[in-house]
């Protein structure tokens, strides 16, 4: 049986997130590329007034990350409607720790 993806908020225990934001995760990532390390995320959408949308592989499996930020326009209807900033994963279960390790490991530490 094939582990289901689903919506989750990435909020690993034990850590404040909140300087783990989009602006961060964008500076964060690109830096990254510039200084040739280990890129975690590739960058699919990337958008001023709405969500940037990016890309992980893990066991292959394909996950997006949505990255929001308070103030924007616009986002993407049925992710987490409610909430007004987050990082959200499109994930199973199964991969899900993973991922939320490597965007820690982009974000480093606070």
């Amino acid at each position: 049986m094939e582990d289901k993806q689903e919506w989750r908020v990435y909020a690993p225990e034990g850590r404040d997130t909140s300087y783990d934001t989009k602006s961060k995760l964008r500076t964060q990532n690109s830096m990254a590329t510039c200084l040739k390390e280990g890129h975690y995320i590739k960058p699919a959408c990337v958008a001023t007034g709405s969500d940037d949308a990016y890309l992980m592989n893990i066991a292959n499996e394909n996950i997006m990350v949505l990255a929001r930020e308070s103030g924007q326009i616009d986002h993407i209807p049925g992710v987490f409607d409610e909430a007004p900033s987050g990082i959200f994963l499109r994930v199973s279960a199964k991969n899900f720790r993973e991922a939320e390790g490597r965007l820690t490991k982009i974000f480093g530490n606070n």
